[in-house]
């Protein structure tokens, strides 16, 4: 007789073997085990799941717009942003390069900081049961 690795409900074992099980966050039950390459990734397969959720929500909200016209509007912020620093420096409005360069850091720090949260959470989440 084999004994399964992950049950939906503890009734689907033995009675003696019921004990074994420890329930998942996702309501499963996984035989409770320190066996060397058995991990539970159910923390992953949730995180997983979540970012193609997130992933075809925005896919759905960039369906509109194709490839070309992505590639323009970006074209277009950068020209729009590459002109106004080019207008300072012509008028020696140092102060007004600082602001765009600060805005511009501040930009790329918050979206570096995204990613950072976004990463540091899925660790957590795949050893949140480890020691």
């Amino acid at each position: 007789m084999k004994i399964k690795f992950i049950i939906d409900k503890l009734e689907d074992v033995a009675e003696p073997l019921r004990g074994l099980y420890k329930q998942r966050e996702d309501g499963k039950f996984q035989i409770d085990t320190d066996a060397e390459g058995v991990e539970d990734i159910a923390g992953l397969k949730n995180a997983l799941d979540a970012e193609r959720r997130e992933h075809l929500e925005t896919k759905k909200k960039l369906e509109g717009l194709n490839k070309n016209e992505l590639k323009e509007l970006a074209k277009r912020k950068k020209d729009a942003e590459d002109a106004k620093r080019k207008r300072a420096e012509e008028d020696g409005d140092i102060e007004a390069i600082k602001k765009q360069m600060a805005d511009k850091h501040a930009e790329e720090m918050a979206s570096a900081k995204q990613r950072e949260e976004k990463l540091v959470s899925l660790f957590a989440q795949f050893h949140k049961d480890k020691p």
